[in-house]
């Protein structure tokens, strides 16, 4: 039987959590910004090492901020993918949050701090501190650009490995 990883994204409303699934799961990018309901999800089976791997890739669509009670659906996912703007201080602070309503929820998961958007110019958050922050924290860390499609694979895939132990 393949294996099967469920991971959740979980990002203020904004920072890309819908353009890093549809970019993994379908491979396209998409300039449309509408608001998606809470629950969308996709599906991917990557080949690591001649075995296959199921990914689920759960999409929050930044509700987290405003219902810290559906946290509790997290203790289902296997690892978590925390996304923020890059030229964005709030977004990047609002990840302390989170942090806090997993805290408060006893959820303790694998995870990847991911800064997107990378492509601007307008940049508030450095690579550096958000690397110290995520190390600090045991964070695994990366810069995306779903847009162009950088680093979206290797990202998932290096949270899928260290879900099943693979190094």
């Amino acid at each position: 039987m393949e294996p099967r990883v469920k991971i959740a994204l979980l990002g203020e409303y904004g920072v890309g959590k819908t353009r890093i699934r549809s970019r993994f799961v379908e491979g396209i990018f998409s300039h449309d910004q509408s608001c998606h309901l809470w629950g969308r999800f996709g599906k991917k089976k990557i080949n690591f090492n001649d075995s296959l791997i199921n990914i689920e890739i759960w999409d929050t669509a930044g509700e987290e901020r405003y219902n810290s009670y559906r946290f509790s659906y997290l203790k289902a996912v296997d690892g978590l993918v925390l996304v923020y703007k890059v030229s964005s201080r709030g977004s990047y602070e609002g990840i302390s949050k989170i942090l806090g309503h997993l805290i408060r929820s006893d959820i303790n998961k694998p995870t990847i701090l991911v800064g997107t958007k990378i492509d601007l110019e307008n940049r508030e958050v450095s690579y550096q501190e958000a690397q110290k922050f995520a190390e600090s924290k045991g964070f695994l860390f990366n810069e995306i650009c779903s847009e162009t499609n950088e680093n979206i694979n290797e990202s998932i895939i290096s949270l899928a490995k260290r879900i099943l132990k693979i190094e």
